[in-house]
Parts: structure tokens; C-alpha cells; sequence
């Protein structure tokens, strides 16, 4: 089992970019990650917090938490602040104790859906309904569900590519990242940088 995450690395408001190099993807763990879209400060806020919660808990009980703890966490740490929220749109993925991939999806306030594949920010709506085809295959003849590492990295390959070709706030660098029973394992792929 295993979970992929991809973002792009474009930081950008209206027609300008601000940072072509702004990773919107954390690794919080060996078996967990998160990432963001939203506000800027607000990303880099929530997961330095998370991961300085993750510390402590490792301080307290010699191990880190697993992905469904971190799931309530996230979602305390949301909800708390709902008045004043963290405008962040988050999904956090991992592998929990039985080896099982795992995949939270979150609003800014905090209400989390537990989801077989997702996406966030501004290509979403061009992303998602290429995630629906290729995960719940509800427009096939002939449905397979066999699926491999290797075709599934290539195929978010695509849809970040495709997302790029029609999206001005997506581009730059795709940011791709695996997570297994090994731990955490990411790569880059070049976008369009227009």
C-alpha cells in the first residue's frame, strides 16, 4: 500500500508570481505527510505547529503518533481556531499501523472526510475529475482496479502537467511524494514556468 501527494511549487496572487520554489508539502512523519492550499503564512504556520506538536509527543511517549492521532489533531487544532481560522485547505496522507494507506481531507475550520483520492487549491477542478475517472472508474466499460506504484506516479505526472497547461497559478515544479511501509520518498518534475 501506498499514497501519493503532489503539489506544485508556484506561490502566486492575480497575474503576479511571488517565489517560482514554495513547497505547499510537509513531511510530519516517516509514514505521514500533509499538504496545503490557502493562504501563505497561514501554511507555514499550521505545519510548524503540527510538527512541533509531533516533538513533543515524541518527548512525552518515545514514538511518534500515528496517522489517525495526527488526523484529530489536525482537526482540534482547526476547529479551536474557527472564529480566526487558519485559511488553509489541507489533506494529509500516510500509512497507518496496519499498513494501510490513509488519506484526510480538510476544511479551513476543521471538518475531516476520510477519502480514497482528493485535491486542493487552484487546478482542482481541472485535476479532480481525471482523479474520479482513473480511481472510481465510473465511466468504464471494463473496470481495473490493479494498480501499481510506478503507473500511478506517472499518471499524477500527467494531471500535474495537465493541470499547468491550463491553470496560471499552477507551475513551475511539481513536488511528488510517496509514502509506504519503507517511509517517505519524493522526487520533482519540471513544469511550465509561464
Amino acid at each position: 500500500n501506498y499514497v501519493i501527494l503532489a503539489g506544485d511549487t508556484r506561490l502566486s496572487l492575480s497575474y503576479s508570481i511571488y517565489t517560482r520554489y514554495s513547497s505547499k508539502i510537509t513531511k510530519l512523519t516517516d509514514r505521514c505527510i500533509i499538504g496545503s492550499s490557502g493562504m501563505q503564512s497561514d501554511i507555514k504556520t499550521l505545519h510548524a505547529l503540527l510538527k512541533q506538536k509531533i516533538q513533543l509527543f515524541y518527548l512525552e511517549h518515545l514514538h511518534y503518533p500515528d496517522i489517525h492521532a495526527l488526523g484529530r489533531l489536525l482537526t482540534i487544532i482547526l476547529y479551536s481556531r474557527r472564529f480566526f481560522p487558519y485559511y488553509t485547505f489541507n489533506l494529509l496522507a500516510g500509512i497507518d499501523n496496519n499498513n494501510k494507506s490513509v488519506l484526510y481531507g480538510y476544511d479551513a475550520i476543521g471538518s475531516s472526510t476520510d477519502l480514497t483520492h482528493a485535491c486542493v487549491g487552484s487546478g482542482s477542478a481541472l485535476i479532480i475529475p481525471i482523479l474520479d475517472n482513473r480511481v472510481e472508474q465510473n465511466n468504464q466499460l471494463i473496470k481495473n482496479f490493479d494498480f501499481n506504484l510506478r503507473d500511478d506516479i506517472d499518471f499524477v505526472k500527467d494531471a500535474m502537467t495537465s493541470a499547468t497547461e491550463r491553470d496560471i497559478y499552477t507551475g513551475d515544479q511539481a513536488e511528488i511524494y510517496v509514502v509506504d511501509e519503507v517511509g517517505v520518498h519524493s522526487t520533482t518534475l519540471d513544469l511550465k514556468k509561464d
